[in-house]
């Protein structure tokens, strides 16, 4: 009680601290920070707060109530973790968590393919087939020959091919979180051939008659047809965009063009007639 002209003494109870602070930080499979990560705590007795990793994968709260919390840590393209100890937050104190990591959903294919000419691998189409056969994604190689896939779980066939090479592939079964590589051999150059057959239209000798292969515009090789009106190109590499053509004095040219060789198989082409 406070009486005129006398000093009162009031004893104040001693204030206590019920906010402490947490730490952390959140890291993927490689023990590389893992950015953009959502931190949530939460009590028994119905507190919860919510952080957000730092472009360094770090996190800090202070000005949280003292309890003991449940943490889960959530993200995009990673399975949800949840720890599996609480962590008491206690007054003026800052509570550490431990790197927590985060397993990505996907598992990651590193490769890479080469031509086994010495050319540059660049621009090397690489598929990725799942195991029922069905087309998954496509990449292309870079200028030294690498590429690089993120899937699902599952087993893939990887293949790398191209025009006029043999084709190489590799089989492999992808768990989430892991990274694999995978070594597509070099490429070799397949080769076929090319029958060609031509004649004139006002007599049956052919003789006279050149038949001319170019690939792309490039000049691959000619020779003059034989007896039975036909000629054979061997060790042509695979692929499209062959001209064949069939010219002779006095005579209009004949010609087909986009023709394709195929591996170890005989290309016929049959021309036109010359007309006189």
């Amino acid at each position: 009680s406070v009486e005129s002209g006398k000093v009162s003494q009031v004893a104040l109870t001693r204030l206590s601290n019920k906010f402490g602070s947490v730490s952390g930080s959140v890291v993927d499979s490689y023990g590389d920070p893992v950015a953009g990560a959502t931190v949530m705590l939460k009590s028994e007795s119905g507190l919860s707060y919510t952080l957000n990793t730092a472009l360094d994968g770090t996190f800090f709260k202070n000005d949280v109530l003292t309890d003991e919390y449940d943490v889960t840590v959530t993200k995009t393209d990673f399975s949800t973790k949840v720890l599996p100890s609480k962590y008491i937050v206690e007054a003026a104190a800052t509570t550490n968590i431990p790197a927590i990591t985060l397993t990505s959903i996907y598992g990651t294919i590193n490769g890479s393919a080469s031509f086994a000419d010495g050319r540059t691998p660049e621009n090397i189409v690489i598929s990725l087939e799942d195991a029922s056969g069905s087309a998954v994604n496509t990449a292309s190689t870079n200028s030294s020959g690498t590429f690089s896939f993120s899937v699902l779980p599952g087993t893939y066939l990887v293949k790398a091919n191209v025009l006029g090479f043999d084709e190489a592939s590799q089989t492999l079964t992808v768990q989430a979180g892991n990274s694999y590589s995978v070594t597509l051999y070099p490429l070799s150059t397949v080769y076929g051939s090319l029958k060609v057959s031509a004649g004139y239209n006002n007599k049956d000798n052919p003789e006279g008659i050149t038949v001319t292969v170019e690939k792309n515009g490039q000049f691959i090789g000619n020779a003059l047809l034989t007896s039975s009106g036909t000629v054979i190109f061997t060790d042509l590499v695979c692929g499209d965009g062959y001209t064949v053509s069939a010219t002779a004095t006095e005579y209009s040219s004949s010609s087909a063009s986009n023709v394709t060789i195929n591996k170890n198989t005989e290309t016929t082409v049959v021309l036109d007639d010359l007309s006189y």
